[in-house]
C-alpha cells in the first residue's frame, strides 16, 4: 500500500517542488511521511469543511493547492486546522507555486479551459541549463537502456522527445578482485562493442534518468558522464499566453471566460481592441500586467485584482479580467486527481470544490 511519501514523490516528478518560489511553503505539511493511504481528498484549501469531509470518507491524506501552513506558527490552539489535522491523524501534502509553474500545472489547465491554442510561458522567473549525459553500453543493451532514459525524461527539448545521439566503438576494462563482471573474467583484460549514447536532460530530471539508466544497465559498474549543457536553457515561467479559435469583442470575451471557469462574478476593464491573443496567470496574478502587454496580448484573465491595477489595465490598452482568485485555480482539481487515480490504482482520490465565497 502506498504511503504520503510515495504520493509526495509522485507529484514531485510532475510538479516539483523545487520549482517553487522563495516565499512559498509546500511538500509534505502535516502528518507522517509514513502513514499508508488508503483514500485521499483533493481540495484548493485545507478548511474545517474540507477537514470534516476527508473525515466523513475516512480519507488518511488532503492533498491542497494553498499551503495548509503559510506563515511560520507560533502556537497551535485546539481551534486551529493544524491542530484538528493532527487530531484527526490526517496528514496534508500542499503543492502551491511549483504547481503553478510546472508543465500542465494550474496555468496550463486555465489556458485549456479558456481552449487557447499556440501556448507559450509568459513570465520567465527561472531559467535553468540543461545537462547532457552521456553513457557506455555494450550494442545488444543500447535500446533498452535508450528507452529507459527517455522514458524517465531525457531527451526531451521544446516538441521533441527521445533525442539522442549514438556512437559505436570498443570498450576495454580490467575486472579486478571482488569484482562481479556481467561480461569478461577477473584479471582478464576485456574488449566490448560498445554503444555510447549521448541525452540532453532538464536539470529536475537527471536523477531520474540516471537511477532510469542504472536499473536496467548491464553492468555492475555502468560508466557514464554528465555535463552542464549551458547551449540549451530551461526558463520557468509563471503564467501561460496562447490564442483563441477565433476573435471576440471585449465584453463577449468577459462572458466567455464567465461561462468557461463556471465563475460566480467577474470584475474586468475593457482594452482598446478585440481580443485574439491571451495571457492567463492564475491566482493574483495582475503584477504580470506588463509581460502579458509585452508578449502582445489584448487581454489577462487571473484573479484578486487591485483598483490601480485596473485603472493601469485602462490606462495601457489591455482588457484585464478579474475571474476570482478561486475559478482561476480550481481548475487544477479534476486534472491532478485523474493523474494521482492512474498513478495509484488502489487508492481511491475524492475531490471537492467547496469554497466559503458566494458570489451575486
Amino acid at each position: 500500500m502506498a504511503t504520503i511519501k510515495d504520493i509526495y514523490n509522485f507529484i514531485n516528478t510532475i510538479a516539483p517542488f523545487s520549482l517553487a518560489m522563495d516565499f512559498d511553503n509546500v511538500g509534505c505539511l502535516v502528518g507522517n511521511e509514513k502513514a499508508k493511504v488508503e483514500r485521499a481528498l483533493l481540495a484548493l484549501d485545507c478548511t474545517e469543511w474540507v477537514i470534516q469531509k476527508a473525515q466523513e470518507i475516512n480519507a488518511q491524506l488532503i492533498i491542497t493547492h494553498h499551503p495548509v501552513i503559510f506563515n511560520p506558527i507560533k502556537k497551535i490552539t485546539s481551534d486551529s486546522i493544524v491542530y484538528k489535522l493532527i487530531k484527526k491523524n490526517i496528514g496534508v501534502i500542499s503543492a502551491h507555486t511549483n504547481l503553478d509553474i510546472a508543465e500542465n500545472g494550474v496555468n496550463d489547465c486555465l489556458a485549456d479551459k479558456l481552449e487557447l491554442t499556440n501556448i507559450l510561458g509568459l513570465q520567465d522567473i527561472n531559467s535553468h541549463p540543461f545537462f547532457k549525459i552521456s553513457v557506455f553500453v555494450p550494442d545488444q543493451q543500447a535500446k533498452q537502456v535508450y528507452k529507459a532514459m527517455a522514458a524517465a525524461g531525457a531527451g526531451m527539448f521544446k516538441n521533441y522527445r527521445g533525442c539522442a545521439y549514438m556512437t559505436t566503438g570498443t570498450g576495454t576494462f580490467l575486472p579486478e578482485k571482488n569484482a562481479s563482471p556481467v561480461i569478461g573474467s577477473i584479471g582478464v583484460q576485456e574488449y566490448v562493442n560498445e554503444t555510447k549514447i549521448e541525452m540532453v536532460c532538464p536539470y529536475n530530471k537527471v536523477d531520474d534518468v540516471v537511477n532510469a539508466m542504472k536499473k536496467v544497465h548491464p553492468y555492475e559498474v555502468p560508466a557514464y558522464d554528465i555535463f552542464e549543457d549551458t547551449g540549451i536553457m530551461q526558463a520557468d515561467y509563471l503564467g501561460r499566453v496562447g490564442e483563441l479559435i477565433s476573435e471576440m469583442q471585449q465584453d463577449r470575451f468577459a462572458e466567455y471566460v464567465k461561462t468557461k471557469l463556471s465563475a460566480q462574478t467577474i470584475k474586468y476593464v475593457c482594452g482598446n481592441r478585440p481580443i485574439k491573443k491571451v495571457a492567463v496567470c492564475s491566482g493574483s496574478g495582475a503584477s504580470c500586467i506588463k509581460s502579458a502587454i509585452k508578449s502582445g496580448a489584448d487581454a489577462l484573465v487571473t484573479g484578486d485584482v487591485k483598483h490601480d491595477q485596473f485603472i493601469d489595465a485602462a490606462h495601457y490598452g489591455i482588457t484585464l479580467i478579474d475571474a476570482g482568485h478561486f475559478d482561476t485555480e480550481d481548475v487544477i482539481i479534476e486534472p491532478l486527481s485523474e493523474k494521482l487515480r492512474k498513478e495509484f490504482p488502489n487508492i481511491s482520490f475524492d475531490v471537492t470544490h467547496h469554497s466559503y465565497i458566494k458570489g451575486i
